[in-house]
Protein backbone atom coordinates (compact mmCIF):
# COMPACT_ATOMS: atom_id res chain seq x y z
CA UNK A 1 0.00 0.00 0.00
CA UNK A 2 2.63 1.92 0.97
CA UNK A 3 4.85 1.56 -2.19
CA UNK A 4 0.94 2.37 -4.72
CA UNK A 5 0.61 5.67 -2.27
CA UNK A 6 4.37 7.11 -2.86
CA UNK A 7 3.87 6.19 -6.61
CA UNK A 8 0.65 8.45 -6.58
CA UNK A 9 2.03 11.15 -5.08
CA UNK A 10 4.87 10.81 -7.40
CA UNK A 11 2.65 11.50 -10.38
CA UNK A 12 0.52 14.24 -8.36
CA UNK A 13 3.58 16.01 -7.62
CA UNK A 14 5.04 15.91 -11.39
CA UNK A 15 1.99 16.99 -12.80
CA UNK A 16 1.15 13.57 -14.69
CA UNK A 17 -2.25 11.75 -14.96
CA UNK A 18 -2.91 9.50 -12.27
CA UNK A 19 -4.30 5.92 -14.30
CA UNK A 20 -3.30 2.60 -13.81
CA UNK A 21 -0.88 2.23 -16.84
CA UNK A 22 0.84 5.79 -14.88
CA UNK A 23 0.99 3.89 -11.81
CA UNK A 24 2.29 0.30 -13.52
CA UNK A 25 4.90 2.66 -14.73
CA UNK A 26 6.09 4.19 -11.83
CA UNK A 27 5.85 0.74 -9.74
CA UNK A 28 8.01 -0.82 -12.37
CA UNK A 29 10.44 1.52 -12.97
CA UNK A 30 13.33 1.30 -14.01
CA UNK A 31 12.02 -1.86 -16.00
CA UNK A 32 8.77 -0.82 -18.66
CA UNK A 33 6.35 -4.14 -18.10
CA UNK A 34 5.28 -5.92 -15.12
CA UNK A 35 7.77 -8.93 -14.73
CA UNK A 36 6.88 -12.67 -15.82
CA UNK A 37 8.60 -14.41 -12.99
CA UNK A 38 8.99 -13.44 -9.57
CA UNK A 39 10.84 -15.34 -7.06
CA UNK A 40 9.05 -15.04 -3.22
CA UNK A 41 11.03 -16.35 -0.56
CA UNK A 42 9.72 -18.05 2.09
CA UNK A 43 6.61 -20.25 2.56
CA UNK A 44 3.69 -20.60 -0.07
CA UNK A 45 1.10 -20.21 1.91
CA UNK A 46 2.29 -15.93 2.72
CA UNK A 47 2.39 -13.79 -0.22
CA UNK A 48 4.38 -10.14 0.17
CA UNK A 49 2.38 -7.36 0.79
CA UNK A 50 4.53 -4.90 -0.86
CA UNK A 51 4.35 -7.12 -4.25
CA UNK A 52 0.52 -6.60 -4.46
CA UNK A 53 0.58 -4.82 -7.65
CA UNK A 54 3.54 -6.52 -9.62
CA UNK A 55 1.64 -10.38 -8.72
CA UNK A 56 -1.25 -9.56 -10.49
CA UNK A 57 0.30 -10.83 -14.00
CA UNK A 58 3.07 -12.68 -12.86
CA UNK A 59 4.35 -16.33 -12.34
CA UNK A 60 5.21 -17.31 -8.60
CA UNK A 61 8.02 -19.49 -7.81
CA UNK A 62 8.49 -20.20 -3.70
CA UNK A 63 11.50 -20.79 -2.50
CA UNK A 64 11.74 -22.28 1.03
CA UNK A 65 14.39 -20.26 2.26
CA UNK A 66 15.03 -16.49 3.64
CA UNK A 67 17.58 -14.23 1.72
CA UNK A 68 20.72 -15.12 3.49
CA UNK A 69 20.53 -18.75 1.65
CA UNK A 70 19.56 -17.78 -1.63
CA UNK A 71 22.48 -18.96 -4.23
CA UNK A 72 22.37 -18.75 -7.71
CA UNK A 73 21.68 -22.40 -8.36
CA UNK A 74 18.10 -21.39 -6.60
CA UNK A 75 17.67 -18.89 -9.53
CA UNK A 76 18.59 -20.57 -11.87
CA UNK A 77 15.61 -23.10 -10.46
CA UNK A 78 13.72 -20.90 -10.37
CA UNK A 79 13.86 -19.51 -13.89
CA UNK A 80 13.75 -23.70 -15.04
CA UNK A 81 10.33 -24.00 -13.16
CA UNK A 82 8.76 -21.02 -15.04
CA UNK A 83 9.98 -22.39 -17.95
CA UNK A 84 8.14 -25.59 -17.62
CA UNK A 85 5.02 -24.17 -16.89
CA UNK A 86 1.99 -24.13 -19.18
CA UNK A 87 0.44 -20.81 -19.22
CA UNK A 88 -3.15 -20.09 -20.01
CA UNK A 89 -3.71 -16.72 -19.81
CA UNK A 90 -7.26 -16.82 -17.89
CA UNK A 91 -8.59 -19.83 -20.33
CA UNK A 92 -9.24 -23.22 -19.24
CA UNK A 93 -8.12 -26.23 -21.28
Amino acid sequence: RARIAAAVEQLRAAGQPIDEAAIAAQLNAPAEVDPDLVVVLGPSDRLPDSLVWELAYSELVFLPIDWAQLAPSHLEDAIASYGHRHRRFGGID
